[in-house]
């Protein structure tokens, strides 16, 4: 039977990936969409190139969200840029995304 994938949490990558290991380690399926892409190229999803969403099966909700318990979602919080920016993971990745796209706009200029 196929369950549908359903959002539990979403903020910085560390904190998507810390949240995913307490899940993982209490048993539950998760999954985070788009994780390689924006490994690559963060803003080609669009949205917050910098966040990430946690996914669990449907029918593993309730139990996730007593899990994470208060670790809401950082999605409302108005300084979330400076929260994922104060993560050096992400710094790296944004800064690997700024090299790629200059790259690719030199790259298309001198074709």
């Amino acid at each position: 039977m196929n369950q549908a994938w359903v959002h539990v949490y979403s903020g910085s990558y560390s904190s998507v990936l810390a949240n995913q290991a307490s899940l993982e380690a209490s048993g539950i399926q998760t999954f985070v969409p788009d994780t390689m892409t924006k490994m690559v190229d963060p803003f080609i999803t669009g949205g917050n190139p910098m966040g990430a969403e946690l996914l669990v099966l449907e029918s593993d909700l309730e139990a996730a969200s007593e899990l994470l318990g208060d670790r809401d979602s950082q999605t409302s919080s108005p300084d979330l840029v400076q929260q994922v920016w104060k993560d050096p993971f992400n710094r790296v990745l944004f800064i690997i995304a700024g090299v790629i796209a200059v790259i690719a706009i030199l790259g298309s200029l001198f074709a």
